[in-house]
C-alpha cells in the first residue's frame, strides 16, 4: 500500500480509473492525479467562497476527465473543462448535499428536504421527492436514471421511480 499526504485537509474525492482522480480540499482547491495518487496537481483554487473554515458534507463526481459536478452548500457546481471553471447550475443547497450523475445529461441532486432530477445536464431541474414533515433526507442511491431510494433522519426509506 502506498500513501500520499496532501498538505491540507481534503474532503470529497472521485476516481475515474485507478490512476486518474480528483479531490476537493477544505480550502476549496481542486487537485487531480494521473498516477494513482502518488502526486497531485492543483487544477483550480477557490471553487467556492465560504465564511466558515470547512464545507458541510458534500460529494464530487466526474463523468469523464472534463465534465464534473460538486454538490455543495451553494448548490450544484458543474465544470466542463476538467475543473478549471465552475458554474452553479442549481443554487438550492443545504448542509447535506449529494450529487449522482449517470451521464452528462441525467442526474440527481439531494438537499436536506428535496431530491431534484435533471435530464439536460443541469440546465433545468424537476423535484423528484420533497419532504414537508420536518424530516430530512440524509441519503440517496440510484440504480440508474429512473430508479432509486432515499432515506430520512427519522428512518423512512422511500423508493423513487422516475420516467
Amino acid at each position: 500500500m502506498q500513501s500520499t499526504t496532501l498538505s491540507r485537509v481534503d474532503y470529497p474525492m472521485f476516481f475515474l480509473s485507478p490512476d486518474k482522480g480528483f479531490v476537493l480540499s477544505g480550502d476549496a482547491a481542486l487537485l487531480k492525479t494521473i498516477d494513482g495518487a502518488a502526486s497531485w496537481q492543483q487544477v483550480q483554487q477557490n471553487i467556492f467562497v465560504t465564511s466558515n473554515s470547512s464545507p458541510a458534507f458534500n460529494t464530487l463526481q466526474f463523468i469523464d476527465s472534463l465534465t464534473g459536478f460538486y454538490a455543495s452548500s451553494y448548490g450544484v457546481l458543474k465544470t466542463i473543462d476538467g475543473g478549471h471553471m465552475w458554474k452553479n447550475i442549481n443554487p438550492d443547497g443545504s448542509s447535506i448535499n449529494v450529487v449522482k450523475f449517470f451521464n452528462a445529461t441525467t442526474g440527481y441532486f439531494k438537499t436536506n428536504a428535496k431530491i431534484y432530477k435533471t435530464t439536460d445536464g443541469g440546465q433545468t431541474w424537476i423535484t423528484s421527492c420533497k419532504f414537508i414533515t420536518g424530516d430530512i433526507i440524509i441519503g440517496m442511491y440510484f440504480l440508474n436514471g429512473a430508479t432509486g431510494w432515499a432515506c430520512t433522519a427519522k428512518g423512512l426509506v422511500l423508493r423513487i421511480d422516475q420516467p
